[in-house]
């Protein structure tokens, strides 16, 4: 193949369309949402031997881990062939079929397309996703009182932060106050605290730049649930000097679930660089590109933290 032909490969491989097959070559129009992605593979796939594709599946009954309750929207679905990164243009919305309560919620899926008929079947394997985040559509008549989540979205595609709360959501009463570097860039637990011998017994934590399949460019300081330096604050009331507005989080850290408080935020312009308010849950999070994990092994996990009380942050 030479490398004009290499060349619209790639450019092929680089769509993510919805609502048309990836072979209309007409003009599309001005994607109505568009975000970078990056593959991770493990384990051995042999191009030729497997037909890789990425779709969006859509969640008609909740965050539900049970594939059979999945709705692929095939026409939006694509063949990888193992690039280390992509961009993905959506270019229609998700049916209102597809919709759990008032928004659509979706998963990023990656399945092994043995038949080669462009869709997914029951018995084909899913052999990867993205671990660490999903979409949401919101339509322009949504209710907010019928939101799976507590918080506004803007109208159309969001990404959102994996793992979901899906039993409960975080009261704004656990939002606190924190007299730590909560946000800042680190290398050290000594950068996230005013006074570095003082960072320990505060329960503050630097999160390295690399940590698992989640990337925080930087480093990002957080605090532990029972910091002794976070104390509950209402939305809307002064901080106070030094103190730093904060939010409980699940982060995916090193392959462990753990509820850390993170910056909390109003707009991306609360954040650092390479930093955006997520908006389900108005926190200050990487503006990374979606990491696809693949893996032939690759078991489909609930994207939801079972959520107890005991398990919420402690304010004492």
């Amino acid at each position: 193949m030479n490398l004009r032909s290499w060349s619209c490969l790639a450019t092929m491989i680089s769509l993510l369309s919805c609502g048309k097959p990836l072979v209309d070559e007409s003009y599309r129009g001005t994607p109505l949402f568009e975000f970078e992605g990056q593959l991770d593979v493990q384990g051995r796939f042999e191009p030729g031997v497997h037909n890789i594709r990425l779709s969006i599946f859509w969640l008609p009954d909740g965050p539900a881990t049970i594939r059979q309750h999945w709705v692929e929207q095939s026409s939006a679905s694509v063949v990888v062939d193992f690039p280390s990164s992509f961009a993905v243009k959506v270019f229609e919305p998700p049916k209102p079929a597809h919709y759990f309560q008032s928004q659509a919620l979706g998963r990023l899926v990656l399945y092994d397309d043995l038949d080669q008929n462009g869709q997914y079947s029951r018995d084909e394997p899913i052999v990867g996703e993205a671990p660490n985040q999903g979409l949401v559509y919101t339509p322009p008549d949504h209710d907010e009182a019928q939101s799976f989540t507590t918080v506004s979205f803007p109208q159309g595609f969001s990404l959102i932060q994996y793992p979901l709360r899906c039993r409960t959501r975080p009261p704004h009463s656990l939002d606190a106050g924190c007299a730590l570097l909560i946000g800042a860039p680190c290398q050290t637990l000594d950068d996230c605290c005013k006074q570095a011998d003082e960072c320990e017994p505060y329960g503050a934590v630097c999160i390295p730049e690399n940590s698992g399949r989640q990337r925080f460019p930087g480093g990002y300081c957080v605090a532990r649930p029972n910091s002794r330096v976070c104390t509950p604050h209402e939305r809307g009331r002064d901080l106070g000097e030094g103190m730093v507005a904060a939010r409980p989080l699940s982060i995916n850290y090193v392959g462990r679930i753990l509820t850390m408080f993170v910056k909390r935020c109003e707009s991306s312009a609360e954040c650092r660089d390479e930093y955006v308010c997520e908006p389900a849950y108005q926190v200050c999070l990487p503006d990374r590109p979606v990491r696809l994990a693949m893996n032939a092994e690759y078991e489909p996990g609930s994207i939801c933290v079972e959520d107890t009380n005991q398990e919420m942050p402690s304010m004492e």
